[in-house]
């Protein structure tokens, strides 16, 4: 009798084992189509035709098209003799310094109260409203756009730097909708100090995930100590959200640690920002790019005088500090580095979209803020065989 049981219970324990093994075989039969994807399609003339082939891009670009469809339904009644842009609105990921961009325009576009600022501005959209595809705009024209007229009201033009428009759909249907009218401030940080910044807002209740549940789902999302930013998404958030620039295997979103899911997300909205340039090129585009404080300022100085800003100030002041730091607390930048490379390596970026991401904004590596020298770290990319072109190499400022 108890060899039977446990001949059953091997029995039921090996067919367990099967149905896992062939659940792996279709999700690599899914992942081999999807990663053949740019092989086996002729060459394409140029590099944006190769990108809409690749990760299903071409989906985002129906959804694109979609959008500039909408515009048959409505426009913006703002004024048509203001000087353009009218509205701006920020374009980040958050934690790369959308609190200090906004409020020194604030402080320095501001002189004569003529314009409105309103920093993450809260305007109704509820985290599990249902998505139409057949009406990608519709929360847009119906409700956003009416709503920041309202707000602006008699005012000259509406400022808002924050990250509460990063949804899908939000920040290309205002593209298609107010046209010259919106111009997008692109803040635009190095990938792993927002992604170390994400996950060390609270050490105690850290971020670690990217997917924003449903308000059905937030109870459990909380038991188990999944926290996301509010303004973050993913990939397989609802089966009705609109697609996103970068499309990755189920599967290997599962094998993503939260570092790397932030990583995904930066590098998904740098790929928006890329698509939405390309399509909708009446709206107004601005870009601060950054990982030191001058850098910071060089883009603020620029976007100042795109705005006919005071450009006479002196320093920048940092108006927030996400991360909690530790006295003498330097990062293991190693650990960060190969991270960001079993990431790359496990998505499988072609090269087109690589070059996009990671050779036009190179990730900074190494610094002040790293445990490890300038040499070490080259040391570990030279192990892992990835690319220098990819990465920009900081020397320390202090004594090693």
């Amino acid at each position: 009798m108890f060899s039977t049981n446990r001949s059953l219970k091997g029995g039921f324990a090996c067919c367990l084992f099967l149905v896992y093994m062939i659940t792996i075989y279709y999700e690599f039969l899914s992942l081999s189509t999807f990663s053949s994807i740019p092989m086996s399609m002729s060459s394409p003339s140029s590099c944006e035709e190769k990108v809409q082939q690749y990760h299903h891009t071409k989906s985002y670009e129906s959804f694109l098209e979609d959008v500039q469809e909408s515009l048959q339904t409505a426009k913006s009644d703002t004024d048509a003799h203001e000087s353009l842009p009218i509205y701006i609105i920020g374009f980040s990921t958050g934690h790369a310094g959308s609190t200090t961009v906004h409020y020194h325009l604030k402080e320095y576009c501001n002189q004569n109260d003529d314009n409105y600022f309103n920093f993450e501005l809260k305007f109704g959209k509820k985290i599990d409203e249902p998505y139409d595809p057949q009406d990608p705009c519709a929360f847009t024209r119906d409700v956003l756009i009416p709503f920041l007229d309202k707000k602006r009201g008699s005012k000259r033009k509406f400022f808002d730097l924050g990250h509460f428009y990063n949804d899908p759909s939000y920040l290309e249907c205002l593209a298609a909708f107010l046209g010259p009218k919106i111009g997008f401030v692109r803040i635009r940080r190095n990938r792993h100090d927002i992604a170390h910044s994400f996950m060390h807002t609270n050490i105690n209740y850290p971020f670690l995930t990217t997917c924003n549940r449903k308000q059905a789902l937030e109870k459990e999302a909380i038991k188990n100590r999944l926290r996301a930013p509010s303004c973050s998404y993913c990939p397989f958030e609802r089966q009705s959200f609109p697609p996103v620039a970068l499309d990755v295997p189920n599967w290997s979103w599962r094998l993503l640690d939260p570092f790397q899911r932030f990583l995904w997300m930066i590098d998904d909205i740098e790929m928006r920002w890329y698509f939405m340039k390309k399509t909708f090129v009446e709206s107004n585009f601005y870009e601060i790019t950054w990982s030191q404080t001058k850098e910071l300022e060089d883009g603020l100085r620029a976007v100042d005088k795109a705005f006919g800003c005071n450009t006479t100030w002196e320093e920048a002041k940092n108006k927030k500090q996400h991360t909690q730091h530790m006295e003498g607390d330097l990062r293991d930048c190693t650990n960060e580095l190969v991270l960001d490379i079993d990431y790359r390596n496990l998505v499988g970026y072609s090269p087109d979209v690589q070059k996009i991401l990671y050779e036009d904004f190179k990730q900074n590596v190494g610094g002040d803020k790293c445990q490890e020298s300038r040499e070490q770290l080259k040391d570990v990319l030279d192990e892992e065989k990835s690319s220098l072109s990819h990465w920009n190499l900081i020397t320390k400022s202090i004594n090693e």
